[in-house]
């Protein structure tokens, strides 16, 4: 098989993956009339699917009007992989559980000593170690922080976030085993991303609020020209707030200037505070 043959392969088995992701449960004949492919080039792309377990067979689906044999729907096997999301707030962290299909599964809150936030590091990596024990098919870990990470990856303080850790990334690296995934982002960034895949790429320019509570804050990530943007040091979206002022009333007025400033195609809002996504064409 030829360089360029490989990367059609590849680029049509990404395909395939994706709309059953986002649309499963599926049949091969959906996915051909979909994708615009031919039913035997889904077909023997599949059988890696299958052999690799990626996919689970979900039932059947119905009979067309003019009757024949119902086809078999597929979805994502949700057990083939499992990862970690530990949410790293002013005083807390909050460790959840997400299936294949990205389902949540669990969520624990760990409570933590910011007099001593030297000892936050040994905490995580002992949670994580736990949860690969519990988890034999964790694939990767992603920590958030309700902060700015620098460049290096440093915890830095911020205006809802009154501790710092210096080398914390290089630290979680040393305490995990050798070679496991992880990533450590600002929460506001990680909005940004999330928002930047649940349009699926449609927009290249996105201004991403994310507002949380308990305690309340909200921060703003940007995506230009399909890319994540963290600043020079890390902080490109962190809001001006005036004393005594609401996260929310700062996010509304930051974002007048944000739009003006970016020309951003669409403003996206993730309010965990109700589980929602908005959005705002401009």
């Amino acid at each position: 098989m030829s360089i360029h043959q490989k990367q059609i392969k590849q680029t049509n088995q990404k395909r395939i993956f994706s709309i059953i992701w986002y649309e499963g449960p599926i049949s091969q004949v959906q996915i051909a009339g979909s994708l615009d492919l031919r039913p035997s080039t889904i077909s023997n792309l599949m059988h890696s699917f299958k052999d690799a377990q990626l996919v689970r067979f979900w039932g059947k689906g119905h009979s067309s009007s003019i009757g024949g044999k119902r086809k078999e729907l597929l979805v994502i096997n949700e057990e083939y992989a499992f990862f970690a999301g530990l949410a790293i707030r002013p005083d807390k962290i909050i460790r959840s559980i997400l299936d294949f299909q990205g389902r949540l599964r669990n969520t624990r809150t760990l409570r933590i000593d910011t007099n001593h936030p030297g000892q936050i590091p040994g905490t995580i990596a002992e949670e994580i170690n736990r949860l690969i024990k519990d988890y034999p098919a964790l694939k990767g870990i992603g920590i958030s922080v309700s902060s700015v990470i620098s460049q290096r990856g440093d915890i830095l303080v911020s205006e809802d976030f009154d501790w710092q850790l210096p080398n914390f990334t290089r630290e979680i690296e040393e305490l995990l085993p050798p070679e496991f995934p992880f990533i450590v982002e600002n929460d506001a960034n990680c909005a940004a991303y999330y928002a930047y895949t649940f349009f699926r790429g449609e927009y290249k320019n996105l201004l991403t609020f994310l507002l949380t509570g308990n305690p309340d804050s909200a921060g703003a990530g940007i995506f230009f020209d399909g890319k994540l943007y963290r600043g020079a040091r890390g902080a490109a979206g962190e809001l001006f707030r005036e004393k005594g002022e609401d996260p929310l009333s700062a996010a509304i007025r930051n974002a007048v200037t944000a739009y003006l400033l970016l020309d951003p195609e669409v403003i996206v809002v993730v309010n965990e505070r109700s589980k929602k996504i908005g959005r705002a064409h401009v």
